[in-house]
């Protein structure tokens, strides 16, 4: 156990200052006393980054933490002592992603694997967000947790390993490499956090096209508008949650019978599902969620599933068409397809990757008219993306995309999971070459 001495003078001469008083002084004090308990964050950069970044931790930790008080609330000089101590020797931290369902459909609650879909009480939604910390970080914090826990929500908790300079965990920016191209595009990079897209992933396996009541008009059953990273660890800075103003609110009016009075709220928007099956998350369960996490890590499943299947769900219109076709691309095709003369023949036949991989999609499905969709598909795709004036897509059509790309990326999962091939193009090719 760290020896916490050294820190309690600085931490109690920090809950002595009077309110509005320059804390800068006292950070210094506390930041030097903590390089005495651990004289290994001393400073290892000539502009002395380390030691700015290291208050700047130390500012975030103490409101974590709270300051010394005698309201009984239980914080002393010992426990925030305490608490900054643990956060240096810690080699990993909690995090947890909330991600509201707009217009979501009433679910039962579900949990799998890391993931839950739930509703919260008030003070548990509080408890989720941090509130607490969040307000002695921000005091003019207003944010109506009342009205935000009428929403259900996708969480995402995972534990994540820490930097070895606790600088980069509360400035990383300023530990930035001198020289690197900051505008580059990272292509692996994900629309969400990892943790989340591959939980979104696995909701969007489901065959929400036939279980919404409408889908001509969403086959949706709920979106995602943003996602609030909770973090755990005491280094960090909370970003601060959006409030319930960003998420879809209607009008919802009661009158009593008694009374005749009127009276009026607001309540969440909700997508419905056809007679009402609100069981529809039932077949997600942890052997579900483990079989999915486990394709996505094998040699016959390409990443780019998950980013164009949760990016078709994130996007509308024809951005929505074009990345469940190109889903579909990603799952079933490979870059040897588009090299005429390399690759192989199919008896006297040289076909182009779009046959090949139409012939894959039924292969993997079993399904011959899933081929015959395929093609029309690209068909569209090709003639947009080429040029040619598109009349509107029919939303049919439209859910004929979502449903085909998800089936293919469903059974690629399976696939991945029974294959013995150790290689993608040998699966593919024994699909069809």
């Amino acid at each position: 156990m760290s020896n916490i001495d050294p820190l309690l003078a600085p931490i109690q001469a920090l809950a002595a200052l009077p309110k509005g008083t320059s804390t800068r002084a006292a950070y210094e004090r506390l930041s030097e006393a903590l390089v005495t308990v651990f004289p290994a964050l001393r400073s290892r950069s000539p502009e002395n980054v380390d030691r700015f970044a290291i208050q700047s931790a130390l500012s975030n930790a103490v409101r974590a933490t709270g300051l010394p008080d005698n309201s009984g609330g239980g914080v002393t000089a010992e426990s925030v002592a305490t608490a900054i101590c643990d956060a240096v020797t810690a080699t990993d931290a909690k995090r947890v992603y909330l991600c509201p369902l707009n217009y979501g459909a009433e679910l039962l609650p579900r949990k799998f694997g890391p993931c839950e879909v739930q509703k919260f009480s008030q003070s548990e939604l509080e408890a989720e967000l941090q509130i607490a910390r969040l307000k002695r970080q921000t005091p003019q914090l207003r944010l109506d947790t009342k009205l935000l826990s009428l929403f259900q929500w996708l969480v995402v908790r995972e534990t994540v390993l820490l930097p070895e300079r606790i600088g980069q965990r509360s400035v990383p920016m300023f530990y930035r490499i001198a020289g690197q191209d900051y505008g580059e595009i990272n292509p692996h990079a994900s629309t969400w956090p990892r943790a989340v897209e591959e939980a979104a992933f696995a909701l969007l396996l489901l065959p929400w096209e036939d279980l919404v009541r409408d889908p001509n008009v969403d086959w949706r059953p709920f979106r995602i508008p943003w996602v609030y990273t909770s973090e755990h660890d005491p280094f960090v800075r909370l970003a601060t949650p959006e409030d319930a103003d960003s998420l879809a609110l209607e009008p919802f009016g009661y009158e009593d019978p008694k009374t005749g009075e009127w009276d009026q709220w607001e309540v969440p928007m909700r997508t419905e599902l056809a007679g009402n099956k609100n069981d529809a998350i039932v077949p997600l369960t942890d052997q579900r969620w483990n079989e999915i996490t486990s394709a996505l890590h094998l040699p016959a499943f390409n990443q780019r599933v998950v980013h164009f299947l949760v990016r078709a769900f994130a996007t509308d219109g024809i951005d929505e068409f074009l990345a469940h076709a190109i889903t579909i691309e990603a799952a079933l095709g490979r870059p040897e397809d588009f090299h005429g003369s390399t690759r192989p023949r199919i008896g006297r036949q040289n076909p182009g990757a779009t046959e090949r991989v139409a012939r894959r999609v039924e292969a993997i499905l079993s399904d011959a008219s899933a081929y015959r969709d395929y093609k029309e598909l690209f068909d569209l795709r090709s003639k947009f993306v080429h040029g040619s004036c598109l009349a509107k897509i029919p939303s049919e059509t439209r859910l004929k995309a979502r449903r085909l790309a998800r089936r293919v990326a469903d059974a690629l999962v399976s696939a991945a999971s029974s294959t013995t091939y150790q290689d993608r193009n040998a699966f593919l090719s024994a699909l069809c070459p």
